[in-house]
């Protein structure tokens, strides 16, 4: 349903949106849209507040609301001085992802603040506790006039006040009997021991017919101790990143760079949620197309020339994996929560990943085309996580020991139904050989704290040790034949003969090399100039392929 004239203040937000060029395209799975140079959100977006649940649709060229899902309701207005709950025909809402309200009070970190009794080990008596934050909305769409219910003492009232001033305030106000009217909404921050009787049946994160927006995380009090825990699945133990997902890396017909950069990059926010910048760069550096994300997901090409993705977004409450179709500025999710890990089949038709449960975790295929998702029963699949394909057929994974941190490198193969274990345990998958027949493993020994690098033939059963040790080693790949490996040490690119031993260096002051395709260029990022770089073995020349590397 199409609306014309959204409120004024939406014109404001817009800026001079107008007269700019997008270069960024924010995907999430709770919007997708386009910035300019400046930050302005420009074109239309669309906003989920659930994934694969459109909510609402803007035009910020033009100001116009396009779309807004289930606008008829029940809301808490004002009629005649007096507050009613009303069915409307347009309800209050948040101009944007509901999502985007729920996680600003979620990590406001207002619940330590208002319960800290609850976070003292010592306390011994605890009880259900909600403070209700409620808020009205003009007529023209502003958030205003919080009220804390019941009376806080003064210190929480300012917390909470200072919360909801800071908050995101852009609302479209509800419409009743033609008429733009105020509504009530109310935020419950609560403290759930064994249960909160008057919130049991509302959904959280929705607007009910009272006006209530559910926020907080329900928290419970474990056994024996009094810290809380969001009730939500395990997470893998180790976290693994597949070869197929390195930060630098080529699109599979060659012509296209990805580069993958954080945008906090001090150790102290390299985490899932630290938001990072996907450039698609041209090989001879004349265009790209840069994509903003609000955490650091996991990115894997989907098609020839990576301009479609496979997505996994891991810090959701429950992770999801995703295709993106960038033609139509979509994701289409797969029917799996709690999704880790997508390794995309050679030819991108099937996605194996890693599906987390209460206890453990279990291997899973996405066949992306019917959007079908679907267990192998031929071989235990407990604990198994995709790494890379060999063929159609055999998949390269990693499997835990029960009750340990120890990995284990193991084959399986869908046409034979077998699991077969590869003699590496604690190793790390580099590389295929150029004909896929090999793999490089690179094993760590507790005994002198080196690494030390191994060439396993998947035919023979062969293994061969690389001469070399060393104490740090970032990463490795075959060269032009199997005979051959480069390896990242110390930021120098060495290029190492497996048959004699020997070893040269062939780069300096290298950041994420990575081997085109054809493997006729090395691209990696020059950690004095920031500069993305390729460097031509058969001429032994380097060339600057990139330089916006703000990540502005």
């Amino acid at each position: 349903m199409h609306y014309n004239a959204l409120v004024a203040f939406l014109m404001l937000l817009m800026g001079n949106a107008l007269a700019q060029t997008p270069t960024f395209t924010r995907i999430s799975p709770f919007e997708i849209g386009r910035f300019d140079m400046d930050g302005n959100k420009v074109g239309i977006w669309n906003y989920y507040d659930y994934p694969d649940s459109l909510s609402v649709t803007i035009n910020y060229d033009n100001g116009s609301l396009i779309y807004l899902h289930n606008r008829s309701t029940v809301n808490r207005i004002l009629v005649d001085s007096s507050r009613v709950n009303k069915k409307v025909e347009r309800g209050v809402r948040f101009l944007g992802s509901q999502q985007e309200i729920i996680n600003y009070y979620q990590n406001s970190n207002l619940l330590s603040e208002l319960f800290p009794s609850a976070s003292s080990m010592n306390e011994k008596k605890l009880t259900d506790q909600v403070i209700w934050l409620s808020f009205e909305v003009n007529e023209s769409g502003i958030a205003e006039n919080p009220t804390i219910n019941p009376p806080q003492k003064e210190s929480v009232t300012k917390k909470l006040v200072d919360c909801f001033n800071r908050a995101p305030n852009q609302w479209l106000p509800a419409v009743a009997e033609r008429k733009k009217v105020r509504a009530l909404l109310t935020i419950p921050f609560r403290l759930c021991i064994d249960a909160c009787p008057e919130l049991e049946a509302l959904k959280p994160g929705t607007v009910t017919d009272q006006g209530l927006i559910l926020c907080t995380p329900d928290y419970r009090v474990l056994t024996n101790n009094y810290r809380f825990e969001r009730e939500k699945p395990a997470s893998p133990k180790r976290v693994m990143v597949p070869a197929a997902t390195n930060l630098l890396g080529w699109s599979p017909d060659g012509n296209w760079i990805l580069y993958k950069q954080l945008l906090n990059q001090s150790a102290n926010t390299l985490n899932a949620e630290s938001p990072s910048v996907i450039f698609r760069i041209a090989k001879n550096g004349d265009s790209y197309t840069a994509y903003n994300f609000k955490e650091n997901i996991l990115v894997t090409c989907s098609n020839a020339d990576c301009s479609d993705f496979i997505l996994n977004f891991p810090s959701l409450p429950n992770p999801v994996i995703a295709f993106y179709q960038s033609k139509m500025a979509m994701l289409k999710y797969a029917p799996a929560e709690a999704a880790y890990f997508p390794c995309p089949l050679v030819d991108k038709s099937a996605v194996a990943f890693h599906k987390m449960n209460a206890l453990s975790g279990e291997l899973y295929l996405w066949n992306v085309a019917n959007n079908h998702t679907v267990k192998p029963s031929s071989f235990n699949t407990n604990n198994l996580i995709p790494l890379s394909w060999q063929d159609e057929n055999t998949l390269l994974c990693a499997e835990e020991f029960s009750h340990t941190n120890i990995l284990r490198l193991v084959v399986v193969n869908f046409q034979l139904g077998t699991k077969t274990l590869l003699p590496f345990i604690a190793s790390e998958f580099c590389d295929w050989s150029p004909d896929r027949s090999k793999l490089l493993i690179k094993k760590y020994s507790p005994i002198d704290f080196s690494f030390k690098l191994y060439v396993y033939d998947m035919t023979s059963t062969e293994v061969i040790e690389a001469a070399e040790k060393h104490s740090v080693l970032s990463s490795a790949f075959f060269a032009q034949s199997d005979e051959e490996i480069f390896y990242l040490i110390n930021n120098d690119l060495k290029l190492l003969n497996i048959s004699t031993g020997k070893s040269k260096q062939v780069l300096s002051n290298v950041s994420m090399p990575s081997l085109n395709p054809e493997r006729t260029h090395i691209l990696y990022k020059d950690i004095n100039t920031n500069f993305i770089m390729l460097f031509d073995l058969a001429s032994q020349t380097n060339q600057v392929v990139f330089t916006f590397l703000s990540g502005k």
